[in-house]
């Protein structure tokens, strides 16, 4: 089995789950395609699996494939362009829009297509080379797993892919689905594919790996929070899923408006000594910035940017979010969740619409809020969002039970030919 890790963390959340059962079985290991360099071998009652770099496949082999499709590829762009097929797409097109048309097969000609063409390369030799029974991939948002997938369907190797985030009407990168079938989170994520033009046939609601660990929590868990953070004692854990904005948010929303949502949460939390504010940093954004907003502010602790959020979500007990995907993670765990927004912010309407989060709407919510949770007097209201909590993640995540990895490694052996 060939297993795509080029993102250490989806590599981690998604795919890892599944390799550590697969490996179980006598007739499967695992090589684990990285683009930085891991622990290289592992092995023992759980199987072997091998860890490798797309750097060391490297060759002169490689090297003199390339040189060959570059030849070819400039021969295919001298024969566009002198077959008339541009001018004949600019026919009754305003100059404007002319000059976009251009502009775009330039991009793919001088960007795009030099780019892809060593990945293209060294993919198919890292296939050939190793003729894996199956290739186990994270999902298409990453365009290199799109190349790995175009080249199995080629050389007749099944490929699955398995959903990592959210999807809906914007995931317009499943329109270039390539892979032989795709295990996604739930009936939402079915929905939304087949929108985007993926076959029905092709996809199995499998429920996420990501979520397994968070349904039963091992008590090594705890014990990693116990180290990292100290003795807390009676004190409440709140957990911030802490995010950032930029230029293309800045379309939909005004910055400033995170900030004083931020700023309100750190003030509300340096009120209350009862309970401890644990701070994850988005792993994009400007740490400094957010340590510098927080100030001085007591009761706060910061966890590290590369930290794996769940498992402080899976110790808490409130969780904090602006509408990222780790409010589902929150869910799952059956956290008590809140998703301020505050006038102008959009990116937490869909938790909003559900009915399974508390939405403060200003600084003042959020300073009754935390004092009902320093005093532990919220069980009420996360009894009332109990019922649209479970109405919810049956639509999002398929039967969240903690069983996803093992219907993503029944699939695995299916596509490989190889009964459990």
């Amino acid at each position: 089995m060939l297993c795509l890790g080029f993102t250490e963390r989806m590599y981690r959340d998604v795919l890892e789950p599944v390799v550590e059962r697969v490996i179980t079985h006598n007739a499967f290991g695992a090589v684990v395609l990285a683009e930085l360099a891991q622990s290289g071998k592992r092995s023992g009652s759980a199987g072997v699996r091998v860890y490798q770099t797309t750097s060391q496949h490297w060759d002169v082999h490689v090297e003199d494939r390339l040189r060959h499709l570059t030849r070819a590829l400039a021969q295919l762009e001298k024969r566009f362009k002198s077959s008339g097929a541009l001018a004949a797409l600019q026919v009754g097109l305003d100059s404007s829009l002319s000059s976009a048309v251009e502009q775009l097969f330039h991009l793919l000609f001088k960007g795009h297509i030099p780019l892809m063409a060593p990945q293209a390369v060294l993919a198919r030799h890292i296939l050939e080379k190793h003729r894996p029974a199956i290739v186990l991939s994270p999902d298409t948002a990453d365009s290199r797993t799109r190349v790995y997938a175009l080249l199995c369907e080629r050389m007749g190797i099944p490929c699955l892919d398995v959903q990592f985030g959210l999807t809906g009407d914007e995931a317009i990168e499943w329109r270039f689905f390539a892979a032989s079938r795709v295990a996604v989170w739930g009936d939402s994520s079915k929905r939304f594919l087949i929108k985007h033009g993926v076959a029905e046939e092709k996809i199995h609601v499998t429920g996420s790996p990501r979520h397994d660990i968070l349904v039963n929590p091992p008590a090594a868990a705890f014990d990693s929070f116990r180290a990292t953070f100290g003795q807390t004692g009676t004190r409440k854990i709140v957990v911030l899923a802490s995010t950032y904005t930029d230029s293309a948010h800045g379309d939909y929303t005004d910055p400033g408006i995170l900030r004083g949502m931020k700023l309100a949460i750190f003030r509300a939390a340096d009120c209350s000594p009862g309970l401890l504010l644990i701070v994850k940093p988005h792993p994009h954004e400007n740490v400094d910035e957010t340590r510098a907003l927080c100030g001085n502010c007591q009761n706060v602790v910061f966890a590290e940017q590369t930290s794996d959020i769940r498992a402080v979500i899976a110790v808490c007990d409130a969780f904090i979010s602006f509408g990222s995907t780790a409010t589902i993670d929150a869910l799952i765990a059956d956290k008590l969740t809140v998703c301020p927004i505050f006038p102008g912010w959009p990116f937490s309407d869909v938790f909003r619409d559900s009915g399974a989060v508390l939405v403060p709407q200003s600084g003042e919510d959020l300073m009754a809020l935390f004092r009902k949770l320093e005093t532990g007097n919220l069980l009420k209201e996360k009894a009332e969002l109990g019922g649209a909590r479970s109405a919810y993640l049956q639509e999002i995540s398929h039967q969240p039970d903690g069983l996803a990895s093992a219907r993503i490694e029944k699939l695995v052996l299916e596509m490989a030919g190889t009964e459990k």
